[in-house]
């Protein structure tokens, strides 16, 4: 049998139907990148198992070419809080600041 898939933190247990937890882990963020039109921030780190890099970057690639993307990445960076990227974690949070700013005008 196949390993069960990781744990999707962001969606309660008690909403996820047997459904969905067949189908989340064929949810690929690639797809749906195209459909992006507010700027964004991608990051991904080369240690990370569950969101690979080579889907960030795919992911990435797909956003419409006229909207502001920015990538960050570190060779040393896992998934779930496993390592700390104090420079990623400060580009994030001016993103969100400015985003936030932005939204006030």
């Amino acid at each position: 049998a196949p390993p069960p898939p990781p744990p999707f933190h962001w969606i309660p247990d008690a909403w996820m139907t047997p459904q969905m937890r067949k189908a989340v882990p064929y949810c690929d963020t690639a797809h749906l990148a195209k459909r992006i039109t507010c700027e964004c921030y991608f990051g991904t780190g080369f240690a990370d198992e569950v969101c690979t890099p080579s889907n960030v970057f795919a992911a990435y690639n797909n956003v419409p070419k006229e909207v502001k993307k920015t990538m960050y990445t570190n060779p040393r960076t896992g998934h779930y809080g496993t390592t700390r990227d104090a420079n990623a974690e400060k580009r994030l949070e001016e993103f969100f600041q400015n985003s936030y700013k932005a939204l006030q005008k």
